[in-house]
C-alpha cells in the first residue's frame, strides 16, 4: 500500500491507495472544524462543593432523629442522603471514606443531640502605619 495525499478546493485527505472512501486523515478549514468541537464537549456540572454540603446538611437535619438512634456519638458520612460510613474518630472515617469514594465533597458530621459550638480567641495584631 502506498500513501496518497489529495488536495481539493476545500480540504486535504490522506489515504492509502485503493481506500479513497475511508481516509486516514482529512484536513478541513478551521471555520468548518470549530463547530464540530462542541459535539464532544461533556456537559458542565454547575453544582459547587458548598451546594453539595448544604444539601447533605439539610438531609441530615431532616433525618437527625433516625441518625441519633443509630449513630449517636459517632461521626457519619453522607452521600445523597445515605450513610456511607461511620466511626468514633473523625480521622478514621475520613481515611475510609476518601479511600473508597475519592477526594470530593462529602458531608461528615458527629451525630449529637445538640451541635457543638466552639469559641476561639482571635489573635491580636498591632498595625503599624507606614
Amino acid at each position: 500500500m502506498q500513501t496518497i495525499i489529495t488536495t481539493g478546493s476545500r480540504n486535504t485527505s490522506i489515504t492509502e491507495s485503493g481506500t479513497a472512501a475511508n481516509p486516514l486523515l482529512q484536513i478541513i478549514p478551521f471555520p468548518e472544524y470549530y463547530p464540530l468541537t462542541y459535539i464532544f464537549e461533556l456537559p458542565k456540572v454547575s453544582v459547587t462543593d458548598n451546594e453539595i454540603i448544604d444539601a447533605e446538611r439539610a438531609r441530615y437535619e431532616q433525618n437527625k432523629s433516625k441518625y441519633l438512634h443509630r449513630y449517636e456519638g459517632k461521626y457519619i458520612a453522607l452521600i445523597n442522603g445515605e450513610v456511607v460510613g461511620s466511626a468514633i474518630k473523625f480521622s478514621n472515617l475520613a481515611k475510609k471514606i476518601y479511600s473508597k469514594y475519592g477526594y470530593r465533597a462529602i458531608f461528615m458530621i458527629r451525630v449529637e443531640e445538640k451541635e457543638r459550638q466552639y469559641k476561639m480567641a482571635s489573635p491580636k495584631f498591632k498595625a503599624k502605619i507606614v
